[in-house]
Parts: structure tokens; sequence; C-alpha cells
């Protein structure tokens, strides 16, 4: 909405009010001044990968917002051909070499803060609220804890810690990278205040999980989520976290599908559908009519060519997709009706 809204809202404060960024003292006057047209791109830096006497970071690849411009991609093609990039000068000797500086966590960087056709502003958002990844905002450096990000400091007590500084419910968007996947049914240590977000993390997303299956099975109403069965429950293991969904807890870095088989994986919806696999996209093929053709039902091929399709069903100006692909189900009463 941000992007996309801002040539109808123009400097509405109300749209930029609800944006939280990353901002200091000196850039606050700054950033409250800034139009929601004069912003380019959106994103957050990746200071978990910060370590002793290497401080530079790039924009990390896994949350990014961009005002869609061909002239932006164009830019970033000619760029990449040209491979202007020193090993420790980076970018057009512009960006300096980081964790990713050659890939696109550096690329990004480089264009959206030093390239001289990127007209408008790029703003670094609140990492907290902003895929945030529940990592600790310090390291130690010659026996003494410092801020991963070198604009913070422990001293002015600024060192922004993302695992407690914020509610799970003020979280826009959670990135799960540190935390490691839910699906991996692993526990973290319950006596530690420290990963108490990645506890929520993970539980929550079992809670999505179990709303998802179940709306499925009340609402689905027919198609491929006619007749559907979430997976059993049945998991013993911590059922008031993993809701469940886990026979047992798994060890670090082991994912779903190890031997252990901890997991109890989602079942597609239509898995268990009556009838053949449709694809939806195929189906509604048959009931589009070219602007040349509006009194045919025609059937269309890879080469966007039609052929004419004999059947009883008219040509309507608009279509339901899952009432389309309802007739063609099993026991459907218009079924028999559908010819070619």
């Amino acid at each position: 909405d941000y992007f996309l809204l801002s040539k109808e809202v123009g400097e509405h404060s109300g749209y930029k009010g609800e944006i939280e960024f990353a901002i200091s003292d000196k850039q606050h006057d700054n950033i409250l001044t800034t139009t929601t047209a004069s912003i380019q791109a959106l994103y957050t830096r990746d200071y978990s990968s910060v370590s002793p006497g290497k401080y530079k970071v790039g924009i990390h690849p896994g949350f990014f917002i961009f005002r869609p411009s061909l002239q932006t991609y164009n830019d970033l093609v000619d760029i990449l051909r040209k491979g202007e990039y020193d090993p420790k000068l980076g970018w057009y000797g512009k960006t300096g070499t980081f964790w990713g500086s050659m890939t696109t966590r550096g690329l990004l960087d480089y264009y959206y803060n030093h390239h001289s056709n990127m007209s408008g502003e790029a703003k670094e958002l609140n990492r907290c609220v902003y895929n945030n990844l529940g990592a600790s905002p310090h390291i130690r450096e010659n026996g003494k804890k410092v801020c991963r990000n070198r604009n913070e400091s422990i001293e002015l007590n600024t060192c922004q810690d993302c695992r407690t500084f914020i509610s799970l419910e003020k979280i826009k968007v959670a990135n799960l990278s540190v935390c490691r996947d839910p699906w991996s049914c692993y526990l973290h240590d319950e006596t530690l205040d420290s990963l108490k977000l990645c506890r929520e993390y993970h539980h929550h997303w079992f809670l999505l999980r179990r709303e998802l299956e179940n709306a499925w099975e009340e609402f689905g109403g027919g198609g491929q989520f006619e007749n559907y069965e979430p997976s059993p429950k049945i998991g013993k293991e911590r059922p008031l976290h993993f809701l469940g969904y886990c026979h047992s807890l798994g060890e670090e870095g082991q994912g779903a599908g190890s031997s252990t088989e901890s997991y109890i994986a989602m079942k597609p919806p239509n898995s268990d559908q009556r009838g053949p696999h449709l694809d939806p996209n195929q189906v509604l093929y048959q009931f589009r009519s070219p602007v040349d053709h509006p009194d045919g039902m025609y059937n269309r091929h890879t080469d966007n060519t039609y052929d004419n399709v004999q059947t009883i069903v008219k040509p309507k100006k608009h279509f339901d997709p899952e009432e389309v692909i309802f007739q063609f189900q099993e026991g459907h009463p218009k079924r028999d009706r559908i010819q070619g």
C-alpha cells in the first residue's frame, strides 16, 4: 500500500506514520519530510552477519520492497554485465566488502545507496518490526560486549535487542532463518529469555497451521477440499507447544524428513480429492472466448490458438473459478451435462 497508493495519497502522513524506519536523531527531521513518492526502496540490513572487526553489512535479501521500475531493472542488468566489483572495495569501489557483498546484499546496497541513476531515496526499516530474525544484537570484541550495529551503543542504551524489544503482535515480518524451521520440531531452551521469541515464532506457526487445516475441513465446500481430513494430531512431544504435530524433539540442524521422523507433515488438500487431478488453469482456458470469436467456446493451446469446443454451457462474462472446477468433480450434478 505504501508504494501502490503513493500517487493517490501524495504526502499523506498516515502512511508514513505506519512505517517504522531505522533512524538516528540526526536523520529524524529528514524522515518526517520524506514523501511516499520519493522513496524507491525499503529494506533491512543484515546485522546478524557482523563479526569482530567486520562491521560493514549489506541489504538483507530475506526482506526487500521496491517500487517497480523498468529503468531500475535495466540499470541492474547493466551493472551486472559490467561486473565492476573489487574484492577489497566492493561494487565500483563504494560499498566495501562484507558477507555476501558480491551477491544480492552488495548489489542492492550499491544501487539504492550509491548509483547515480537512482532518483529518490531508499530507507532502512526497523529490523525489529520488519524481518525480525530473533538474533542477538551483540558480539564480543577484545573481551567487551559491543553492538552489531555501529550506529547503536550499549553505553547509551540504544542497542536494540529485537528478541525482547517488541511483542510478537507488533512484528510485521518474521524471519525464521535464525530460529530454525518449526517443522524441525526443535525446542529452544525454555530457561533462556533470549530464546523466548524463537519459541513464540514456532508456537505461532503451529497455531496457523492448525487454523488453516481446520478451515479447509470446515469451509472447503467441494473441489480439491472435498472431504478434507487434517493430519492427525497425535504427537506426544510438548503438545501445548507443538500442538500434537511432533512425535519427538528434533536435534540441532535437523529438519523435516530426517531419520527420526519427528514431524507430522501437513497433508496437501488434493491428496484425498475425489476424481482426477485437475489443473485449474487448463479448465478455465476452455471457458475463455477470444475477442474475435465472442459466441464460441474455445480450447486454448500452448501456442495461444483456439479450437472450438462443443458444449451446452453458455459463455459468461465472468466465471467463478471454483464453480468451474466443481463441475468437473465426480458426483457433481452438472458434470454429465458437460461435453468436449
